[in-house]
């Protein structure tokens, strides 16, 4: 099935100009005018939250180093205990938040 257009000419598309550059003939100046108002956007404070929380993400590398070297530490010393129970647990709760597949 296809869907016929019609009333199209094998035409190029109008010249468009910016808003800018409109306003600014329209008032005679050729374009170089800025508009007479200016648009704002204004945060707000969980906006501005998130903001700071992306740029301390993206600045951060993902890993605890103090975690990391704890750990290692233990390794070396053979301090560190692995409780199986505790990794099976944990494995089952990552389970169920993955999605189910259909």
């Amino acid at each position: 099935m296809t869907n016929t257009i019609k009333g199209l000419a094998n035409q190029p598309s109008p010249q468009v100009k910016p808003a800018r550059e409109r306003a600014g003939q329209a008032a005679g100046t050729g374009g170089e005018s800025t508009p007479e108002s200016v648009d704002r956007v204004t945060l707000t404070d969980t906006a501005r939250q998130m903001q700071a929380a992306e740029r301390r993400a993206a600045q951060s590398s993902g890993v605890d180093e103090k975690r990391v070297e704890e750990v290692r530490a233990a390794l070396a010393e053979g301090r560190y205990r692995i409780d199986p129970q505790r990794v099976a647990r944990k494995l089952m709760a990552f389970e169920r938040m993955m999605p189910r597949e259909s």
